[in-house]
């Protein structure tokens, strides 16, 4: 499997996205204690959540406040084995963070990240090479010892996507 990419339920990737949806259900006002039997219900809050902030004016933080439910319902939906559900909200994240003017590389980063890996899974390569290129110059942009090993993350994923592809 790629690296950062979720290896099961109890894989590190999984249990780092509920985390993410947890402080964003706090900032929301609900309960954010997650369980994987909670994600339907956790589903639905971010969903009517949403319906409200979509009718709001579209400032940055409504937009940053969008784009991380998205994000969000792009993890519950791959959790739950919908892979296009999963691409279709990550890309909608993606659109409210590039829309922002206060873009948080790191945001952009982990978005790029996780369509790399969603279309890895759906066997769509040149799609994943693209999205995981995106992630490394995004961080290329970002200097910190704590990019150096989220780069190590992307470069090894591009040169296993290079391996499947046979392009070597």
């Amino acid at each position: 499997p790629f690296s950062g990419s979720n290896s099961g339920r109890g894989g590190t990737k999984y249990k780092n996205h509920l985390l993410q949806i947890e402080r964003a259900l706090s900032r929301l006002g609900h309960d954010s204690k997650l369980r994987g039997k909670d994600l339907k219900d956790t589903k639905q809050k971010l969903e009517e959540e949403l319906v409200i902030l979509l009718d709001q004016e579209k400032t940055d933080e409504v937009l940053v406040k969008i784009g991380n439910i998205y994000n969000s319902l792009g993890t519950i939906s791959q959790q739950e084995g919908s892979l296009s559900d999963g691409i279709k909200f990550k890309q909608r994240a993606l659109e409210c963070f590039e829309k922002s003017k206060s873009q948080d590389p790191m945001n952009l980063f982990f978005i790029y990240l996780d369509l790399g890996t969603f279309y890895k899974e759906n066997k769509l390569f040149p799609e994943s090479l693209e999205f995981l290129t995106k992630a490394l110059d995004t961080l290329s942009k970002t200097e910190s010892e704590k990019t150096e090993g989220l780069k190590f993350i992307a470069l090894h994923n591009i040169g296993k996507l290079h391996i499947i592809m046979k392009n070597y």
